[in-house]
């Protein structure tokens, strides 16, 4: 199913060496059909080889490596000091990445293996992201992190791929390229929070349709090129929204909290809620906005996306 959802490596594992022996893996007959049918869609096979190998096993462990080795594995995940190296002797066309089950948590350890032939190390779990960009930058390799959160996202890394729900490619690049350039709707949501106002375009006017009333926008500039012919959507980021009191796009905030660095606000425009955060020296500067209090917003950085089909 990976693969044919586009993924460029996957790892399994056989009924021997691995951590999840109860996981229903590939049979020795069945590994290598698997690794012929990702090999034939580009996609690479790493498989684990992570238990720690009591005496009464290791004997068994050099047939194991071969039977991968001549089916075409490509990396084995291992975690043993003995397994390392008896990889290196039985299964010499298979990379070595060290299992985050070597609990590697200093760069010391990771340059270690490196020096030793690994060729990937998959950090321990338990690390926090200042201890994880340490050891990129005191080893001087590539790290990959692989996260839900994309708040650890944007603090670690110095590239970013946006995966869409298919698993293909959406958007590569640095943390700034995709927050200031996103390359469709999907990226745009993802990373952070996003406001979306229906508009309605004739000519050159522009027309906000939040929902209660309709709001005459001449302000708005729409980007040469885009196809009028669909529904449209209007997507601003809370930080984007200004308040200005002398806008004719009047709001209501409805709620007001305080998070330490900034505001949050919840208004309502024309009958839709809009989120807006406001930095502490911004508010400082322009004031705090209070709820129930009206006051003009100005929308600033918008995109302009197709409008969002909704699943029956």
């Amino acid at each position: 199913m990976a693969v044919l959802y586009g993924a460029d490596a996957v790892y399994l594992a056989g009924e021997s060496f691995g951590m999840r022996s109860f996981a229903g893996n590939f049979s020795p007959e069945e590994l290598p059909q698997a690794v012929a049918f990702a090999h034939s869609r580009s996609v690479r096979v790493h498989v684990t080889v992570n238990t720690m190998a009591r005496n009464s096993e290791i004997d068994r462990l050099p047939h194991w490596l071969e039977l991968l080795d001549s089916a075409g594995v490509d990396a084995l995940i291992v975690a043993d000091m003995g397994a390392f190296s008896l990889a290196g002797r039985y299964a010499p066309r298979c990379q070595r990445h060290i299992s985050t089950q070597a609990s590697v948590a200093n760069y010391a350890s990771a340059a270690a293996w490196y020096d030793l032939g690994a060729s990937r190390v998959i950090l321990a779990r338990e690390l926090s992201l200042e201890e994880i960009r340490e050891i990129q930058r005191k080893s001087g390799t590539t790290v990959l992190y692989i996260t839900h959160d994309q708040q650890s996202a944007l603090q670690l890394c110095d590239r970013m791929a946006i995966m869409e729900p298919d698993g293909s490619l959406c958007q590569l690049g640095t943390d700034e390229d995709i927050i200031l350039h996103p390359a469709n709707r999907f990226t745009f949501e993802f990373i952070g929070v996003s406001n979306f106002i229906p508009v309605e375009v004739a000519g050159s006017a522009i027309t906000l349709r939040p929902g209660q009333k309709d709001f005459p926008w001449a302000d708005g500039k729409l980007p040469e090129g885009t196809d009028t012919s669909k529904k449209l959507e209007l997507g601003v980021r809370p930080n984007d929204i200004v308040f200005d009191k002398d806008s004719s796009l009047r709001v209501t905030v409805k709620r007001s909290v305080f998070l330490g660095s900034e505001y949050d606000y919840f208004v309502e425009l024309g009958g839709r809620e809009l989120r807006i955060q406001q930095n502490t020296l911004d508010a400082a500067k322009y004031g705090v906005m209070r709820e129930g209090q009206e006051t003009g917003i100005r929308l600033l950085n918008y995109r302009f996306y197709p409008e969002k089909e909704v699943s029956a």
